[in-house]
């Protein structure tokens, strides 16, 4: 098991998915990894729904919630790349032709976080995604992180 208190910058540092049924992901994430999740909490932002953190051997490894009105347009898996200023990040980003599809917003565990896209593929249904986060998963390398 590899412990990361803190990422890099520019490495992928969390996951999460965002889900139409929260509590449904739970039951089938639950058991294929192993994870335990904290009670439900509330989300980045003033984002509606329930959000809960998967644990695993007492470190948190992922992210579960509820899938925004504003946000993707089916469930999704993101990977968040550790960034020193997501609003910076975001900026940047837009300036160059990305798109912007959530945030940025702080998240109550810390940091801020945004949704940015690749704006010429962004019309398929899973279109190519990446969260800019500055709070990070506590482990990695093992199987269910």
């Amino acid at each position: 098991m590899t412990m990361h208190p803190e990422y890099p910058l520019g490495a992928p540092c969390w996951v999460e998915t965002f889900q139409t049924d929260p509590r449904a992901a739970i039951e089938f994430y639950g058991p294929l990894f192993g994870w335990q999740f904290s009670e439900t909490e509330p989300g980045a932002g003033d984002l509606e729904g329930e959000y809960f953190v998967a644990r695993l051997d007492d470190c948190d490894v992922a992210g579960i919630a509820t899938l925004p009105t504003n946000g993707p347009p089916v469930s999704v898996w993101s990977t968040a790349i550790r960034v020193s200023n997501a609003d910076r990040m975001c900026e940047i980003v837009t300036t160059i032709g990305g798109a912007l599809l959530l945030g940025p917003l702080t998240h109550p565990r810390g940091g801020r976080w945004a949704v940015l896209g690749d704006a010429r593929v962004l019309q398929s249904a899973s279109g190519n995604q990446a969260m800019a986060a500055e709070r990070s998963s506590s482990m990695s390398r093992e199987p269910g992180r």
